[in-house]
């Protein structure tokens, strides 16, 4: 399974991310926790985005797209993730669409929790809802009944995925399932954190 998690930055977000794909014992990609690393590490990509940073700007798309490239090259040979973080625009989403078509990797599901809808770009939903990858929650449940029903969900979703052509796929809509913990309407889905910021405020 290949999620991308449309979720607000930040530990719960991180928290759900990290707790799915656990479930699901796939590669975690948290891309503000990976680029932390690189600028740590002082490589190549680290370093320019550290530049930016100290500028007080927000990481360019070709910084953060150079870095998803490696980290989904990486999973390859299991071909499983969960990705959060990125992406915040269309932009991102579609050159980011490009690239893990290039590696064979396109995501499965798009998990956009209710709470945080408002906070995500309207296209970028719009888009993932076009494509049919959608799965949308609504938050009328505590955190706890929600990442049951989300996970339930996505347990439900997983023996279709393998079976039926993108193309073919609808957007689902979650009734009843919570959003994230932390979430509240109006959130905003990327604003910036300490020290990392690959999307606007």
């Amino acid at each position: 399974m290949r999620i991308i998690l449309l979720a607000s930055p930040g530990a719960a977000g991180s928290a759900w991310g990290a707790a799915i794909a656990a479930h699901f014992d796939i590669a975690h990609l948290a891309m503000r926790e990976l680029l932390r690393d690189q600028i740590v590490r002082g490589t190549d990509l680290g370093r320019a985005a550290r530049e930016r940073l100290l500028r007080g700007e927000v990481v360019p798309d070709r910084i953060a797209l150079e870095l998803f490239r490696r980290e989904l090259a990486g999973v390859r040979a299991g071909g499983q993730y969960l990705m959060e973080g990125l992406p915040c625009t269309l932009d991102q989403a579609r050159e980011g669409y490009k690239i893990a078509l290039d590696l064979g990797l396109t995501a499965d599901v798009a998990l956009l929790p209710r709470a945080g809808h408002d906070a995500v770009s309207g296209p970028l939903v719009a888009w993932y809802r076009s494509r049919g990858i959608l799965l949308s929650a609504e938050a009328l449940g505590t955190a706890p009944e929600a990442r049951l029903e989300i996970v339930a969900a996505l347990e439900a979703m997983r023996p279709l995925l393998e079976h039926v052509p993108e193309h073919m796929r609808r957007p689902v809509e979650l009734s009843g399932a919570g959003g994230l913990p932390g979430d509240r309407p109006g959130s905003a889905t990327c604003r910036p954190i300490p020290e990392v910021r690959l999307c606007g405020s």
